[in-house]
């Protein structure tokens, strides 16, 4: 081979490790798009269904303001705050009791 076309293939192979470097990149950087994007997807379709139950059913809406009102949207979102904890904790210790259930039934 010739000095011009041994250049020639290092080159080529430089830049394909950095093409695949890139597309590497690429990919990591777009799965955290997507990540996301499946969230605001999760939130936007929630909301979707909130309102499609308050224009079924308008009671709620007004209980929700009357609530606001009286309780203050302060302590109102404390409460919500304090309620998803709550849920989130459960969700993540039921497993555990629904295991230890299971056992005890099994050694009856």
């Amino acid at each position: 081979m010739s000095e011009r076309s041994e250049k020639l293939s290092l080159r080529r192979q430089a830049l394909q490790t950095k093409i695949q470097a890139q597309r590497q990149l690429l990919q990591l950087q777009s799965a955290g798009i997507c990540q996301r994007m499946a969230i605001s997807n999760l939130a936007w379709q929630a909301g979707g269904a909130i309102i499609g139950q308050l224009r079924q059913k308008p009671w709620l809406g007004a209980i929700a303001g009357v609530a606001t009102v009286f309780i203050g949207p302060e302590r109102l979102l404390s409460g919500v705050r304090s309620g998803l904890r709550i849920w989130r904790l459960w969700r993540d210790i039921a497993p555990a009791f629904r295991s230890s259930d299971n056992k005890t039934t099994l050694e009856r």
